[in-house]
Parts: structure tokens; sequence; C-alpha cells
């Protein structure tokens, strides 16, 4: 069809090949790339023709099932740490019973049932939630075989209030049948239940009464239909105060958690006598840093089990030092998730009166939170101290530890006020409502928004970011203080790699020969300079370096990258004090679809685009390295002065100044700042123009613009000549 009109389609076999692959599973791209094999873009048919095979394939293979003497023998440890479940009986609130069981429900008379039935939302034939009984396929009244439950059999009752096919009211839709409207009600009476009888309520065209449902227990039930009627009746505050579940309180603490390097966490740790080991979860550990492989299958209540791999170790103390002299170590097995929040629904702190002279040791042990740890049953007594006092008969009890006072057992249900009114409400939604509902959220918004980093990162760069005299930019690196001042002793670390560097280098001349020139090209460019080896600045990190060959690169066959990730003595690397920053360029899918509307295309890249940009005199000794051309030299020092490959800032570094120059050149060359701010894909330039005279016009312009701020285009190319 778009061939049809004029759309030429042959050449799009790349960017759809592109966009499925993205959309592929890791193993079936992994196949894929094994099957075409070849440096050649893959074609968009090619891709098609593999993924029909492989549905074959998969297809014809049966899920194969594990054996027992394959199995890996496991090391189980058990742990007990419940909450209360949600699931009570819906006439009683008690634990969760059958309701044919309930004393409650039998007490009833079959009218009140019925009410109660259709009040509930429970299926008419086996009252259970989830169906209803026109699609339940357990038996039926073994009184008059009809579909509904013997407890619900009217013994002389008309015909006209015997059970129907359906325990769904078909109100509307019967009405609407018999070619009548619904009206619009909207009544309400402020009576009291207990002046009204319990009587059938108001008789539809269906044989069962209208669903009376509270709006304390029970939510709208969504609809079909565009018509839906809800009609609304009040209980007695009484009544809302038996049904609601009381609450208990879990022992919690917030601990002080150190790890081997001294860096200080504060976690929210559940204490439980009936957990054999300590455990943390996943996201906690990696604070902690430098897991120990293990298995550990671990299984609670009921026979779930889950499985641990990793054991971290930390240090555990009281959130403030006056609390107590504890100080003690610890090892957590590393769950995925422990519990849900705790508790499971806010505690009013104030109802509980609990003195002012203690300290708490989770002062927000009211408000829902997630748990980080779990200290069991191997410390939990050593936590225990000998305060202990009772609230009140009806409340939770305050015990004394090594952490502060927790507060544990149960709590009095807090009484709502319900008004006492009946309500009757009859709505009718719109067609082009519901449609327009619907489109909205279908509908992807994206709204591009800066974590709190990213936007302290943009707010430093615009402040400290400046250009020179000869119009290069001067960035300063966007720290993280608090971590900044813990880099120390990264010497050690940095000579040795280099040692090894150097044997390896030793061994392969050519190697050796093609890396001393990068290093010298770096002194004659002024990107690095010499400076002695005692200094006085701080904080001071060294980098290790290593080659990267790339024999594809028509450019440079030999690329240095220095680890800024390498850690110190205190586990910590340079990348870990600095802000990573914004990505600030236009997706490359987007690039790559414009780029397809030019007629006359252009393509470049900057050289060297990180070393273009300097670095501020203070942050130059964050960017140490040693070297020596030979072994009879001694080892020297020297300071990159430039953004450095390798580091966690550079690429928004340089990346940004590009974006900066093309925000300040776009009165004087709007033509270059256009493609400067949405052409460019780090240092590759994917742009073009629809006749050659717009083509070199923006060339001429990007040249004089980039050339300004030190970034020298090269490798153009054009499918123009």
């Amino acid at each position: 069809m778009l061939n049809k009109i004029g759309e030429n389609t042959a050449n799009w076999s790349t960017i759809l090949a592109h966009s499925l692959c993205s959309r592929l599973d890791v193993t079936t791209l992994r196949l894929w790339e094994s099957h075409h094999n070849s440096k050649d873009v893959p074609r968009y048919d090619e891709l098609i023709e593999f993924l029909r095979d492989h549905c074959l394939v998969l297809q014809s293979i049966a899920p194969s099932k594990s054996t027992d003497s394959t199995q890996r023998r496991e090391r189980s440890t058990v742990v007990h740490t419940s909450s209360e479940s949600s699931r009570k009986c819906l006439f009683c609130a008690e634990p969760y019973h059958l309701p044919f069981k309930c004393y409650k429900f039998k007490g009833l008379s079959v009218a009140q049932r019925v009410e109660e039935t259709n009040r509930k939302r429970l299926c008419r034939n086996c009252l259970s939630a989830g169906h209803y009984a026109e699609g339940c396929s357990r038996g039926s009244c073994t009184k008059c075989s009809r579909k509904h439950h013997t407890m619900l059999h009217f013994e002389n009752a008309p015909s006209s209030f015997r059970a129907s096919k359906t325990s769904v009211p078909q109100t509307q839709d019967q009405t609407r049948v018999a070619g009548q409207s619904q009206p619009h009600l909207s009544q309400a009476t402020s009576k009291s239940q207990t002046q009204t009888p319990i009587q059938p309520a108001t008789q539809t065209t269906n044989s069962y009464p209208v669903i009376q449902a509270s709006s304390q227990h029970i939510p709208p039930h969504p609809t079909t239909n565009l018509h839906a009627t809800v009609t609304l009746k009040a209980v007695k505050q009484s009544e809302a105060m038996q049904s609601s579940p009381r609450q208990v309180l879990m022992s919690t603490a917030i601990v002080r958690v150190q790890d081997r390097f001294g860096n200080i966490s504060f976690a929210r740790t559940l204490l439980d006598s009936c957990s054999e080991f300590c455990y943390v979860t996943s996201t906690f550990s990696k604070k902690l840093k430098l897991e120990t492989p293990v298995y550990l299958k671990v299984q609670g209540i009921g026979c779930g089990s889950v499985t641990s791999t990793r054991l971290v170790a930390a240090r555990i103390q009281p959130r403030v030092p006056a609390i107590s002299a504890f100080d003690e170590d610890m090892q957590f097995y590393v769950l995925p998730k422990i519990t849900r929040a705790l508790p499971i629904s806010p505690v009013k702190v104030s109802r509980l009166k609990i003195p002012t002279d203690i300290v708490l040791a989770d002062p927000s042990f009211g408000e829902p939170g997630p748990i980080d740890m779990i200290i069991g049953a191997e410390f939990y007594l050593d936590l225990l101290a000998a305060g202990s006092m009772k609230l009140s008969d009806d409340g939770p009890t305050l015990q004394e530890t090594v952490f502060g006072w927790i507060v544990s057992g149960r709590t009095s249900p807090i009484p709502e006020n319900i008004p006492e009114t009946s309500t009757f409400v009859s709505t009718m939604v719109d067609l082009q409502e519901l449609l327009a509902r619907f489109w909205e959220l279908e509908t992807c918004h994206v709204n591009s928004t800066l974590s709190i980093e990213e936007t302290a990162c943009e707010e430093f760069f615009n402040k400290t970011t400046s250009r020179n005299k000869d119009g290069r930019f001067v960035v300063a690196l966007p720290r993280k203080e608090h971590i900044m001042e813990k880099l120390v002793d990264s010497k050690n670390i940095a000579i040795k790699r280099f040692l090894s560097l150097e044997r390896r280098l030793d061994c392969n001349p050519p190697l050796k020969a093609m890396y001393t020139e990068f290093i010298h090209e770096y002194l004659l460019m002024g990107h690095m300079k010499q400076v002695p080896e005692e200094c006085s600045e701080k904080p001071v990190y060294y980098m290790p370096h290593h080659a990267v060959l790339r024999p594809d690169s028509t450019t440079t066959k030999l690329r240095v990258v220095f680890d800024a990730s390498c850690r110190t003595s205190t586990g910590l690397s340079l990348n870990d004090a600095l802000m990573v920053g914004p990505v600030v360029q236009d997706p490359l899918l987007a690039m790559l679809v414009r780029f397809r509307l030019h007629r006359i295309a252009a393509v470049a890249d900057v050289a060297k685009m990180y070393r273009m940009v300097l670095t501020q005199p203070g942050d130059h000794p964050l960017h140490k390295i040693v070297w020596r051309d030979s072994k009879e030299e001694p080892i020297k020092i020297f300071e990159l002065t430039t953004v450095t490959y390798g580091t966690a800032s550079a690429p928004y570094l340089a990346t940004r100044c590009l974006k900066k120059l093309g925000e300040d050149c776009a009165t004087t060359h709007p033509v270059a700042s256009d493609v400067i701010l949405h052409d460019f894909y780090v240092d590759d330039m994917l742009s073009g123009a629809d006749n050659i005279k717009e083509a070199k016009l923006l060339v001429k312009q990007v040249e004089e613009v980039t050339n300004s701020a030190g970034f020298i285009l090269r490798k153009w190319n054009s499918n123009s000549p």
C-alpha cells in the first residue's frame, strides 16, 4: 500500500530489523547472532525467516522435567515470620471458614441469608466469592435441584421469590429488553437501621431482591453495560466495630549498620525469635558490598521456601550510641524480599499513651514501612533487657532492648464514624466518556523528568562551566562530597596494576610501541602533565589504565582506557564519588528515522571529543596515573587535564558541552544549532538536507561552530559527491 502511494519501503529493512531485535529475549537474540554470524547489516526478511524456524523448533520440544538424581543437595533452614492474614469470614469476621459452617450465617432466616449473599456479592450456588451462579459448576439445591444453595431455599415462598439461573440482578439488562429505560433516581433518607425491620428489598424483573451492599465492606462492582445501578445501605457503628479485624504489632527497631569499610547505614529491622538465622533484603545488601557465595534454602510456614545464594557481614549497633553499648558482628543471608510493609495498616500512636521518658527502638513503629533485616533467634535473647510494661489490658506491650523500647502485641480496633443513612443512586455512563477514558489509558504519556541527583548535576554544570580564551570548554567534576572525602590509599593498587601491565607490554613489543606512542601523544597535546611525587592536594585518586585494541578502526588502533572504578582501601572508587548526570541527546532510533528523510546525507564524527573538554585545575589530582617508558626509569606520576574516558561523568560532561555549544549559537548559526542539538549521538553526526545547496550551508556552519570550541569534525561522508 505504501509503495502504491509513492513511499519507497525497500530501504526500511535496517530499521525494522533493529526494532525487532531490541524486543527479543536474551536467549533468542543470542541464537540469532550465532545464526547470522556476519558483519553485514542483517535484513528484515532473514530475521523473520529465522524466527519462524525458531518457533517451529520450540513447538516441537516438550518441556524438560528434572529428576531427583540431578537435583542439587540443599541446605535448609526455617524462618517463621508471619503477619495477620487478610482473609476473614465475610459474615462473622473471624478466621476463615466455609459460609455454611458460620454460626452467624446459620442463625439468619432464609430471606436474610439471601440478602447477605447478595450484599457480599457471593455465588448463590456455592456461597463463594469471585463468580456467580450461572457459571458455577458445583451441584445445585438438594430440595428443588435449582441453581442455588440449599440454605437459600424457600420452603413456602411463592415461585417469584425462588432462585433463578443467575445470581446477578438484571435490572438494567431486562429493562432494556422490555423496551423501557431506567429513570435517574436520587433519594436519600436519614432513618436509622434499628427503626427499619429486615424485609425483602424491592423486587425487580429478576426473581431475587436488589443487591444491598455496604460501602464500608464492598467496593463498587464493575459493570460491562453502559447503565450501572448501585444501591448503598449503611450499617450500625457497633456492627462495624465487631467486624473490624484486630491488628498485631511486630517488634521492629531502627539499627545502625556498619560494613567492613566503616560506611554507616540505617536499617529497619524485625526482631524475630522464630527465625533460625539473620536475613537481609537484596536491595539493602548492595550497601554492604563484598557478598560471599552460599547456598541456603529457607523454609517457612506452610512449607513455603526461598533460596539464598549470598551472605554478607555487618556490625550492628543501636541507632543512637547513647541507648546502649551493644556492638555485635552478624552475618545475614540475602533474600529478594523478607516480608510486606509492617504494620499492615497505620496505627494511631496517640491512642496508646506511650510514656514520654523512654527511647523507642523504632520511632515510626505505627507507620507502614519496608523491613530491611531480620535478626533471628541466634541473637534475639541477647537483645532483651529487664524493662517491660503493659500499656493496657487490650493494648500492646513495651519491652526494653539494647536498641531501645520495642512495641509489640495487639492493638484495640479504632472505631470509625459511619453515617446511619440509606442512599439509592442510579447513574448512566455515557459511551463517549467510556471511549475517552479508554484512550487516556492507552496513550503513552512520556514526561521526561530528572531525578534529584540529575537536577543537581545540571545546576552544577551551569554554575561551573566556562570557556577559555581559545573557546574550549572548562568543566568541573560533579562530585558527591560525602563520598569523595573517603577516597584514600589508591596509589598502591595503581602501581601494582601498572607493573602487571608493564610485564604484559614487555612480552608484546608492537603493543608496547603503540601504548608508548599514545602516552607521548597525551603529553604533546597538553592533555597530561608530570607532577612531583609528593603533593598536598586532597583528595587524590590514582587511576590504573590498560589497552583496548580496535583493529577495525580507521583512526585509532589502540585506545588507553583509565579505570576510575578501581576501589580504594575503603571499598570506594572515583566513579562512586561522581554524579553520572542525565542523558541530554535525542534517542538513537528517532535520530535514525530523521536521518532517513534527508535526500542529501552528511555524516562525520568529532576527533578526540572527550579530550577536547578541559577540567578545572582543582580536579586534576583526581586524575593521576603512573607511567615510565622502561624498567630502568623510576615510576613517574602524571595528572590528566581533560575529561577522561572511563570516568562516570565523562559522557555527560562531553555531550552537555556539545549541547551548550548548540544553544549558544542558536541566533548566529541557526542551521548548525539545530544539527548540534538534534543530530549528534555522542560524537557522531547523522544529518542531511533536501538539496546540495542546503547541505553545503549545513557543513559550513557546523564546522565553524564546532571548530570554535575545539571540536574538530573528521571522516566526512555523504551520498552526494
